[in-house]
């Protein structure tokens, strides 16, 4: 990856293939490929082994039966990488929602 001049970043729980480029505040939170950490702030990286906490927004899907379906992801502690696969946590059916 090749940044521009974006000053502030944020990336967790990800994979890249190299960065290089960072004008201020590039932190990397549970990165795979993240650059290494140096003296702040040339290069300006911060990077975190794992990200301690996290969790994803929830997200609309539509079920093997059709039906509409929100899923609510749990937190996670202490992650890292990419995950794949649906996320521990809760499906609500949205007729349970009221939708405007």
């Amino acid at each position: 990856m090749i940044n521009g001049s974006q000053q502030q970043w944020l990336t967790h729980n990800s994979q890249v293939e190299g960065w290089s480029n960072g004008v201020w505040n590039q932190v990397f939170s549970g990165v795979d490929g993240a650059p290494p950490e140096t003296g702040f702030p040339i290069p300006p990286y911060t990077t975190v082994e794992q990200t301690p906490v996290s969790r994803e927004k929830p997200y609309l899907f539509v079920d093997g039966k059709g039906s509409y379906d929100v899923r609510v992801a749990s937190a996670q502690r202490g992650s890292r990488g990419v995950s794949s696969g649906t996320p521990s946590g809760r499906t609500i059916p949205l007729r349970d929602f009221f939708v405007a």
